[in-house]
């Protein structure tokens, strides 16, 4: 009987014992799981500006684990998602395990069993409605040292990259608006008639943008102004740096004309994307901020009734019908990409009394069939003195273009002046 409750003595001690082990063992499993959970959850936060992985060595270290960590956390991330996943082990010694060896085999050290603690832990965050604005500079200065051609090359491989999960329902539905600028930015033809603008020519569909738009992220619609019932004024069809091309085909408009650099909105076809940045012309000076403006614009909610249009006209496709979204929603997620080669310059446009109405330049024409563009300097004048009357020129002054110094300046009703009938003024 004193053999016997020595032996079941030791087998309760060493089933005891491995209880404890085992406790030791699940106790640090929980810990260690515990700690790659909390840690692959705080990495994998979007608005976690740290490296991801450097915040799931942070949290063990501040455990106190950071040997039990294995390798380097795995990041992977996009424009909309990011996944963080993390592996760890822990080696515990069984105490009690071995204990029968000291009976059965006294020569073998104790302590010697082993087991592992494993924890694996994976965490992914994702936006599933993305919106984009691509704005890219399309300023002259793009076209040196293959800037123009670099820019390409990388929105193609940005557009890519956005649209290539689209049509997978659980990655969500990617749009995209591009907003090309220099120191104008073309609306085209299908957008501008959806803001109100002081139509001056039909020839392109650039406005100006008053000071008081960059308060905020919207651009009304309706116009700007305290009562948002100013219409926006057209940029002025004329050219910039040239002075060679008379007549009604200018060689470089300050703003593009027809649909060429035309905005494209909340498209969902890589394709179309990828063919408005082929079809990219540069020109002009820089207006980063008129580009950033659309951009945003495009992204702000006061912009839905336009999208809403050009899905009714077949413009945009009718899956992004609702956007933009509102801010502060936790499935959307608002995106501006700049791509530029460099900072403002100053942006034109003609004044009165140049940009309406009769301009002061006069041509005397050889008939009605003669283009102006092929008049002569010698027939060309400019009016430098009004008396204000509509229909007398008697008192008005010109200057002859192509006089010599001492006959340049001549009244109406001078003999030896050929521009003097009203037909004639441009």
């Amino acid at each position: 009987m004193i053999i016997f409750a020595l032996f079941m003595f030791i087998l309760m001690l060493m089933a005891g014992g491995m209880a404890v082990d085992f406790m030791r063992f699940e106790t640090t499993r929980t810990k260690l799981q515990g700690t790659i959970d909390r840690a692959v959850l705080a990495a994998a936060d979007m608005d976690q500006e740290l490296s991801p992985a450097a915040v799931v060595q942070d949290y063990f270290a501040k455990s106190g684990m950071t040997p039990f960590l294995t390798g380097t956390p795995l990041v992977e991330e996009g424009l909309n998602y990011r996944r963080v996943s993390a592996e760890a082990q822990a080696t515990m010694t069984m105490l009690f395990a071995d204990l029968m060896l000291i009976f059965t085999d006294p020569d073998i050290v104790p302590f010697r069993s082993t087991i592992v603690a494993p924890a694996v832990s994976a965490a992914e965050e994702r936006v599933t409605n993305v919106e984009v604005s691509l704005v890219v500079d399309v300023s002259g200065s793009m076209s040196s040292n293959n800037r123009f051609y670099n820019m390409q090359q990388a929105a193609y491989e940005f557009i890519d990259t956005i649209m290539a999960n689209n049509g997978i329902p659980e990655e969500g539905l990617m749009s995209m608006s591009i907003v090309a600028y220099s120191s104008v930015v073309n609306l085209g033809s299908a957008v501008a008639p959806y803001y109100d603008i002081d139509t001056l020519h039909e020839y392109s569909n650039c406005v100006l943008l008053p000071d008081s738009v960059f308060a905020s992220t919207a651009l009304p619609m309706g116009g700007h102004g305290v009562a948002g019932t100013t219409p926006y004024t057209q940029v002025s069809h004329y050219e910039q740096w040239y002075d060679y091309s008379l007549g009604e085909t200018l060689y470089e408009p300050i703003c593009f004309a027809g649909e060429e650099n035309a905005v494209i909105v909340h498209s969902t076809s890589a394709d179309d994307l990828k063919g408005m940045i082929e079809s990219l012309d540069v020109y002009g000076n820089t207006a980063i901020d008129l580009g950033m403006k659309w951009g945003t614009a495009f992204l702000d909610p006061g912009t839905r009734p336009l999208v809403t249009g050009l899905i009714g006209s077949n413009d945009v496709q009718d899956v992004v019908l609702g956007r933009p979204m509102n801010f502060g929603l936790s499935d959307n997620l608002k995106v501006i990409v700049l791509m530029t080669d460099g900072q403002n310059t100053t942006e034109y446009d003609l004044e009165e009394p140049y940009k309406s109405g009769m301009s002061p330049i006069w041509f005397d024409r050889d008939g009605s069939w003669e283009s102006i563009g092929d008049v002569s300097y010698n027939d060309i004048s400019i009016l430098i003195d009004d008396d204000g009357s509509p229909n007398d020129f008697s008192d008005d002054t010109f200057f002859w273009l192509d006089q010599p110094y001492w006959n340049r300046f001549h009244h109406y009703l001078d003999s030896s002046f050929e521009c003097n009938t009203p037909a004639q003024r441009a």
